[in-house]
């Protein structure tokens, strides 16, 4: 019998790339809710895409056109007072991370903002910051998607969609990201489902650290070029090296299987526990085949601390949840986690029948040999503090993964 069970949480690209690549991060992410620390790149690419919200709607033209005019941030006042206070509320300087943002801020305002100049034509609409949320249940299939989508341009008349994703990382899509990437593929099964009379959907990623004037794409030349050119795309192609990279089309029966993969990791993250949660360690997987990019006991880090440093004075990199730390927390009267912070002052004031608590975590459990894990446990121990264990609420783990 068909299994029609309604999805319980919502998916999203991210939380699935990180189910995927460890499960401990998820449940740090999403169940113990740890504060998540935020990195440089991050900040940056929050503050940008709420300026491209701005930018994107007709009554500021008047900001967009000084940025182009002037191509730097200090042209336009107002966007240059607002990402100044912005990373600086978040520990940030201009000083060290001016240059990188004007880049990046530059970079996406030149590359066809209103979506006009691939097709040679006005978008009949054009979205900017909008979300999705979708559910389907039918037969074996049960999942429920949700996403944001940075902008979004349809031409009715040519029957295309185009949707962009501004990226703030120093690094682009390789190998299995570049053919087999998660988000792309949530976003052509959101355009399935929401405009499905466009026949031809682009999908573009725009690397904001790069060159942006070119693209690359997912297929060769001469395979793109056949591509389009059967299903009658009048897009303008430029194939040079560039920052902005068009991901290979995708059939619907392609779709059609990535609607029951996405079946299969509703049920895990629906019945998710901390007996899942160890059951997929990053750790556990080796470091990888280039190909495979950035995974693998790649994302624990080498760091032996959170202050290891470098022979060149810099941080060694460490996966922030691989180290044990105290925290604080505001907590409801059973006990639930609403709200946490590796700094109190920085907790809004609770509220009737919240209190804020003093919390330990003990570090991944894969590295509780390291000697700092050890020395904060003790602490912690001395405190009189410990995690609390949640139960586990389904006995059939293997069968999920």
């Amino acid at each position: 019998m068909a299994d029609t069970t309604r999805p319980i949480k919502a998916l999203s690209a991210s939380r699935i790339k990180t189910l995927d690549s460890c499960s401990w991060i998820y449940w740090c992410n999403y169940h113990l809710n740890l504060p998540d620390q935020q990195n440089s790149g991050s900040i940056m690419g929050s503050a940008l895409h709420n300026v491209y919200e701005c930018l994107g709607n007709p009554r500021h033209k008047k900001l967009y056109n000084q940025l182009v005019k002037g191509q730097c941030m200090e042209s336009c006042p107002v966007v240059h007072r607002y990402l100044s206070s912005y990373i600086t509320n978040r520990g940030l300087t201009l000083e060290e991370f001016g240059s990188i943002l004007d880049k990046m801020l530059i970079e996406g305002i030149n590359y066809d903002f209103f979506g006009e100049q691939k097709l040679n034509a006005k978008p009949s609409e054009s979205f900017s910051e909008i979300d999705f949320n979708i559910e389907k249940v039918e037969g074996d299939i049960s999942y429920r998607i949700r996403g944001f989508i940075d902008k979004l341009f349809l031409f009715k008349e040519k029957k295309e969609s185009i949707i962009r994703d501004f990226k703030s990382s120093k690094r682009k899509f390789e190998g299995k990201e570049f053919i087999d990437n998660v988000q792309d593929l949530m976003y052509r099964l959101a355009q399935w489902h929401l405009y499905p009379e466009y026949l031809v959907k682009r999908m573009e990623f725009v690397f904001m650290q790069y060159d942006c004037s070119g693209e690359e794409y997912g297929r060769t030349e001469q395979e793109e070029k056949r591509r389009l050119k059967e299903k009658g795309s009048s897009l303008n192609i430029d194939y040079s090296d560039a920052g902005v990279i068009i991901t290979p089309d995708v059939t619907a029966a392609e779709l059609k299987g990535f609607e029951y993969y996405l079946t299969d990791v509703q049920k895990v993250i629906d019945n998710f526990n901390e007996d899942l949660a160890r059951d997929n360690f990053a750790k556990d997987k080796g470091y990888p085949d280039k190909y495979y990019g950035f995974s693998g006991q790649l994302i624990c880090g080498r760091a032996d601390s959170p202050t290891h440093k470098k022979k060149d004075g810099s941080i060694m990199w460490g996966c922030q949840y691989k180290f044990a730390k105290f925290y604080w927390a505001i907590c409801d009267e059973e006990g639930s986690v609403i709200k946490t912070s590796d700094l109190k002052k920085e907790l809004p004031k609770p509220t009737k029948g919240q209190k804020i608590e003093r919390k330990f975590y003990e570090g991944c459990p894969k590295y509780q040999f390291l000697d700092y894990n050890k020395e904060i446990a003790k602490k912690a121990a001395d405190k009189g503090l410990s995690e609390k264990k949640e139960q586990n609420n389904i006995d059939f783990t293997e069968d999920l993964w």
